[in-house]
């Protein structure tokens, strides 16, 4: 990938950490700037059993001379970060705030406000000469210039809405939740959900609005949760649960089912999956009569 960047002459390459930070692999530049964007219990496994620990994790990107940017900055983290940048020769941490200067965005998660206030302050660190004009037409134009699809990804308007969203871990999950729940108000709604066998689902099982029927599936991958063993979890819950096939079989399920509003997610992969079916003609286009 780095040599595909330098082959290519790219004037900034954002090159994303795969997990953590300070372990892994694309951590042996010497960046523009530094960015953590949040701090969430995931890969705990690898990462440690608390966010100050994964912030440590995280933090190891940070490098002498180099700014380092946060995109959350409460008391259970900041410590850390600032630990860190301090055992570096004048590495300043910047944290983002809720008065940090922030553009329009054709990303529609609510989520995105803050990830757009980041981006902001990143672009302009790393590249001075970037002009806001210039940043504000990116950021209006975000998924045409990068095909970006996943994050609040609305597949579908009218009847029924389907919206995709990635978010896979509570720290993602619970203002994704918010959101879902402020659109279907009054609709009659419906979750397709799927999770991979490696996540804590508690959290995100005690967020999932007691009037949507789950319809559960699970994505077509090795580390998928058996959709046998995630649908005890979701009745021991006291979800409403229709058992599915697959993620097809899900969506079209809850379609055929008269939903006017659907949600799909869970896992990334249940979004790909669902891309997928999309682009392959798997699933019904019919509008569905709607639920009373």
């Amino acid at each position: 990938a780095f040599a595909a960047f330098r082959d290519a002459k790219v004037d900034i390459a954002i090159i994303e950490v795969g997990m953590g930070g300070r372990l892994d692999s694309t951590n042996v530049i010497t960046p523009l700037v530094s960015v953590v964007t949040s701090v969430g219990l995931d890969h705990m496994a690898f990462l440690g059993p608390d966010r100050a620990s994964i912030a440590r994790e995280k933090a190891g990107i940070f490098k002498p001379k180099v700014m380092a940017i946060v995109g959350e900055s409460d008391s259970e983290i900041m410590p850390v970060f600032n630990e860190v940048a301090a055992s570096l020769d004048r590495c300043y941490v910047y944290p983002i705030g809720r008065y940090d200067e922030v553009f329009p965005t054709d990303l529609q998660g609510d989520y995105q406000v803050s990830n757009a206030r980041t981006a902001i302050m990143a672009a302009r660190v790393a590249k001075p000469s970037i002009h806001d004009h210039q940043i504000r037409r990116g950021l209006l134009r975000v998924v045409a210039n990068t095909g970006l699809r996943g994050r609040w990804d609305v597949l579908e308007e009218g009847n029924p809405l389907v919206v995709a969203d990635s978010a896979h871990n509570a720290h993602g999950w619970v203002p994704v939740m918010k959101q879902w729940n402020r659109v279907r108000a009054g609709l009659n709604s419906a979750m397709v959900l799927g999770v991979v066998n490696d996540k804590d689902t508690d959290e995100m099982v005690a967020h999932i609005p007691q009037a949507c029927t789950v319809y559960a599936c699970a994505p077509a991958i090795p580390r998928a949760l058996p959709v046998e063993e995630w649908s005890q979890r979701l009745r021991g819950a006291g979800r409403k649960v229709v058992e599915c096939d697959s993620v097809a079989d899900a969506l079209n399920r809850a379609k055929a089912d008269g939903f006017q509003a659907i949600y799909v997610g869970g896992s990334s992969f249940v979004v790909a999956d669902t891309l997928a079916a999309y682009r392959d003609g798997l699933v019904s286009r019919r509008r569905s009569a709607s639920r009373d």
